[in-house]
């Protein structure tokens, strides 16, 4: 294995790690975007910061509130 290989192999690790987080922090699933990331690169962190953050469902909502009320 050439030194760039896994030069470049390193990176791209990297780079999944670090979509994975930023995607959890926008409320997206972190898992699904480190594979995603694994082919797209830098490109899937540009749609991460590009799309908007999802909506809540009702039920999330929902559920969020009465988590708060039952402490």
């Amino acid at each position: 294995m050439d030194w760039t290989t896994l030069w470049m192999q390193i990176v791209s690790l990297a780079i999944a790690l670090i979509n994975s987080q930023l995607a959890r922090s926008k409320g997206r699933s972190g898992i699904v975007w480190f594979f995603v990331s694994l082919p797209l690169g830098l490109l899937a962190t540009v749609l991460i910061l590009v799309w908007p953050r999802p909506r809540q469902s009702y039920f999330q909502a929902l559920r969020a509130g009465w988590s708060k009320s039952a402490r």
